[in-house]
C-alpha cells in the first residue's frame, strides 16, 4: 500500500465520501545558514550533536555560502483531500 492522494481517494469513496477536491505535493527543503540546519536537526529525534557532525556542519556551511542555500531533499510528500459525506449514507 502506498499511502498516497490516488489511494486515499479510492478509500474514501469506497466508504462512502464524495471527493470535492483532492491536491498533491512533494516539497523540497531550502535552508539558507547553516545554523538553521542545527536548530531544524536538533529537533529530529537522532543522534544529532554540532560536535558529531563539526567538520560536515562546516562543509555544508561552504556550501551555504557558495550557492546561497542547501537544499534538502527528504520525503515531504502531502496531500489534502476535501470530501463530504454523501446523501446515501
Amino acid at each position: 500500500m502506498k499511502w498516497n492522494l490516488e489511494y486515499a481517494t479510492n478509500e474514501l469513496e469506497a466508504a462512502g465520501f464524495e471527493i470535492l477536491e483532492g491536491i498533491e505535493d512533494s516539497t523540497l527543503t531550502r535552508i539558507f545558514d547553516v545554523g538553521a540546519l542545527v536548530y531544524y536537526l536538533k529537533a529530529i529525534p537522532f543522534d544529532f550533536t554540532v560536535k558529531k557532525y563539526f567538520n560536515k556542519l562546516v562543509e555544508i556551511n561552504e556550501c551555504i555560502n557558495d550557492n546561497g542555500y542547501l537544499d534538502l531533499e527528504m520525503n515531504n510528500h502531502r496531500f489534502l483531500l476535501m470530501v463530504k459525506k454523501s446523501k446515501r449514507n
